[in-house]
């Protein structure tokens, strides 16, 4: 009865919510390819120099699952990336924690339940060669533990991680891991957000937060917080007006408009949706989107990813009614305008040095660059402003071939603050210059 009644109450309001400007559309993608099998609750991320959505395990009509798939989101064909060798490889599971780590190209997962129980290991994929490696870990770690969340701050090298459930019960523990040292802290033992798990969590570029949403202790839960890397605190940002709590929900975030979006989930007593909900970070108000076109299936433990270069958010799988599981791939098309392309970069850049795009961007007050050498070389990189003068050199000397990552604090090469305004970002090395635009906001 409470459930009906809370459920009643969000839908007396619902009338009075603005429509959101822009036209959203879901779109069903025919894939090609063979398509990965029918699952729920997997873990996936965006892999933005691949231009592809990779998803790892979840559970399956087979079992539970530790295979990992990639779709290519310009051919919208599937690829099998399960590494074939006798190498290491993380144990089949449901619920996993998975995030993008820019600086490594690589996936970062770590925690879920499999038939052994449950797991705390923490696991890098390589998104270049294609092969898993467990990251040993010294000191204290983590629980093991399912249905938790985590989200990466590139600004500070680090990933925190927020409750979750285990044979001994919720928690609610707040963690950060460092991706540098690979040393975990823990940095609450249970003040914040309370004891939860099934929730769902994405990274606010602009403010360096991770924000978490909902998921489940005696039923579903309903609010919404954010945790910031910068000085390790909780701030509840739960507005009166909100959504029926859900659980197993999708969460990504929309860098244009600097908002959270959730797609389905469980609304408790296996009522499923296909619900679009958008939260204004700016404004702390939720709004219910409506978009065109026939929506997919009411659904829980899907996966979704925010595609930026297209305004997009792709979902795939999840499950419905009774033992219902899907393999489905949808489209919701038109929540952003799309990001301007790189090509003509791409087609100009020398051969074998790649340089990636700042993350977060617009930065505030920081920021990540990335770059891939093939060959070891003399490397220079600074930050120039649009008449070409130099404010901050970031790097300089000779470096080995393979991934590299500087973050930019915003300040001048005398420690001064710099201006908000656009700057660019060069690369020099033997093979030439690569150039590209970033916006400092202050």
């Amino acid at each position: 009865m409470k459930s009906t009644a809370r459920w009643l109450l969000a839908v007396s309001w619902l009338a009075l919510l603005p429509v959101s400007p822009g036209a959203q559309e879901w779109v069903r993608l025919n894939t090609s390819g063979p398509t990965p099998p029918h699952r729920s609750r997997a873990a996936a991320i965006c892999d933005p120099r691949g231009h592809r959505l990779v998803v790892f395990g979840g559970t399956s009509p087979l079992g539970n699952l530790n295979d990992i798939w990639a779709l290519d989101l310009g051919t919208l064909e599937w690829a099998d990336l399960t590494p074939l060798t006798d190498g290491p490889i993380p144990r089949p599971r449901l619920t996993p924690s998975a995030v993008y780590d820019p600086g490594g190209h690589r996936m970062l997962m770590w925690s879920g339940q499999g038939d052994e129980g449950f797991f705390n290991d923490l696991w890098a994929f390589d998104l270049k060669q294609g092969t898993w490696t467990e990251l040993n870990t010294t000191g204290a770690v983590p629980n093991r533990r399912y249905g938790t969340v985590s989200a990466l701050d590139p600004g500070s090298g680090s990933m925190a991680i927020f409750a979750g459930f285990t044979d001994e019960g919720r928690f609610g523990d707040t963690w950060r891991y460092a991706l540098e040292s690979r040393v975990w802290t823990r940095i609450f033992e249970s003040e914040g957000p309370g004891l939860r798990c099934l929730h769902s969590a994405s990274f606010d570029r602009q403010g360096r937060r991770m924000i978490i949403y909902g998921g489940q202790r005696s039923g579903p839960l309903d609010d919404i917080w954010a945790f910031e890397f910068a000085t390790d605190t909780w701030t509840e940002l739960t507005p009166e007006q909100r959504p029926p709590g859900r659980m197993f929900t999708a969460q990504v975030y929309d860098a244009y408009h600097h908002r959270v979006l959730l797609v389905g989930g469980n609304l408790g007593e296996q009522v499923r949706t296909n619900e679009v909900w958008a939260f204004d970070l700016k404004s702390n108000t939720w709004e219910l989107l409506n978009p065109q076109g026939t929506p997919p299936p009411e659904r829980d433990g899907a996966v979704a990813v925010y595609v930026e270069s297209e305004g997009r958010v792709v979902v795939f799988g999840g499950g419905g009614s009774g033992v219902t599981l899907y393999n489905d791939t949808w489209s919701l098309e038109g929540i952003s305008p799309p990001a301007p392309t790189a090509v003509a970069e791409a087609v100009e850049r020398p051969p074998g040095s790649v340089l990636g795009q700042n993350y977060p961007n617009p930065a505030n007050p920081a920021t990540t660059i990335t770059y891939e050498l093939a060959a070891p070389a003399r490397v220079r990189l600074s930050i120039v402003d649009v008449l070409g003068r130099e404010v901050r050199r970031l790097a300089e000397g000779p470096q080995p071939a393979g991934q590299h990552a500087a973050t930019w604090d915003g300040r001048d090469q005398q420690g001064h603050r710099a201006g908000s305004g656009t700057y660019l970002y060069r690369l020099e090395t033997p093979e030439g210059v690569q150039t590209k635009k970033l916006v400092l906001v202050r």
